[in-house]
């Protein structure tokens, strides 16, 4: 179940990732392209996937219009149906927005606390990778922690200081 998804999203988890077996027979490579990095910006974690959400497009597509139909009269004219059916597919790309949104705030609102923290703890004599850690462990809550946490995972594996705080930018893209 993704993490930091809203709870549409976790409830209907399941339904999704059922319908998802069939979406890799999609062919849509500048949206999966695009898709991929709005996936990754939104916190929802590594288990929910492009497939993941083409699966609840097409489901929120089939369903939406449905449930709209049962529920009030004017859905049952073809017109608002198909009208439904549209905005219902572009649905689940809004709330992958909203929660990369919400997700860039937090982090916005939590670095200039973090960036003191860090200075403070290095002008005190802890190398930069220990005081990152310290950050880390017993400082931070958030999707700033969680992007932090990567860097050091990325460090540990090897990567250069520099690059792996790159890789963070690039996916963040914060302006």
């Amino acid at each position: 179940v993704p993490q930091g998804a809203p709870a549409f999203v976790k409830v209907f988890f399941p339904v999704i990732s059922a319908f998802s077996k069939v979406t890799p027979g999609i062919a849509w490579p500048t949206y999966r392209e695009q898709a991929a990095v709005a996936v990754a910006r939104s916190g929802w974690g590594d288990s929910f996937t492009v497939d993941h959400l083409l699966a609840m497009k097409i489901l929120s597509a089939l369903m939406v219009p449905v449930l709209a139909a049962m529920l009030f009269a004017v859905f049952r004219n073809p017109a608002f149906f198909v009208l439904a059916a549209v905005a219902a597919f572009y649905l689940p790309d809004r709330l992958l927005a909203s929660s990369r949104a919400v997700r860039e705030r937090a982090i916005v609102r939590a670095l200039p606390g973090a960036v003191d923290v860090l200075s403070l703890s290095v002008e005190a004599g802890l190398e930069f990778l220990i005081a990152l850690e310290r950050l880390v462990k017993r400082g931070l809550e958030g999707p700033l922690r969680d992007e932090l946490t990567t860097v050091l995972n990325d460090i540990r594996l090897g990567t250069s200081r520099a690059n792996a705080m790159r890789a963070m930018a690039t996916r963040l893209e914060i302006p």
